[in-house]
């Protein structure tokens, strides 16, 4: 068999994948977490139609997905220009807090129109004017999550963590607190 033949097999398998988990006129990504997507899917149905006239955004280019992997934001659009594709990817623990979870649907709904509109997102002029309409904030805290490695200084006690084997972890006593200027970390794995 030839390897036209399995690329063509392999891209008609995705697109019948997509077909099946299209909703809404978006793509929600198959997988562990995409019981959050459709959830959050039913949300931008009701909430999108309401918005104003000239925040029109094509959903059939965005593909929805909810990431276990995403430690440190609730959200993030994304747009890859030589493809064209555009992905709303949600942490899933936006479940922790459903208010600030829909706020991040808008957060990052406004960076897709941005995309489509701009080509460019940022947190601008545009995005505040929108964010202000939509009820959203710039900026939300980085979910609450547990670290992998607690980092405390044994001088004053300061209290830090890291979610991966980061070169402050590996080689702690190469860094200073900067709190007390002392450089004697003790690192636990929790």
């Amino acid at each position: 068999m030839s390897s036209n033949h399995n690329a063509q097999t392999r891209d008609s398998t995705m697109n019948r994948t997509k077909q099946r988990t299209r909703q809404h006129g978006w793509s929600v990504a198959s997988g562990k977490y995409s019981h959050i997507a459709h959830k959050v899917g039913d949300y931008l149905d009701e909430w999108y139609p309401s918005t104003d006239p000239e925040f029109n955004i094509d959903w059939s280019q965005v593909e929805l997905r909810v990431s276990g992997r995403m430690t440190r934001a609730y959200g993030k659009a994304g747009w890859n220009k030589t493809t064209d594709e555009m992905s709303l990817r949600l942490s899933k623990h936006i479940t922790d807090d459903w208010d600030r979870a829909m706020q991040t649907v808008r957060h990052e709904a406004i960076h897709i129109w941005q995309y489509q509109t701009l080509e460019k997102a940022d947190h601008g002029p545009t995005f505040l004017k929108w964010a202000d309409k939509f009820g959203c904030k710039v900026n939300a805290p980085a979910p609450a999550t547990e670290y992998k490695y607690l980092i405390v200084c044994e001088n004053c006690g300061v209290v830090g963590g890291r979610h991966k084997r980061s070169k402050l972890v590996k080689w702690p006593h190469r860094y200073y607190c900067k709190k007390c200027d002392g450089g004697n970390f003790s690192i636990k794995r929790t």
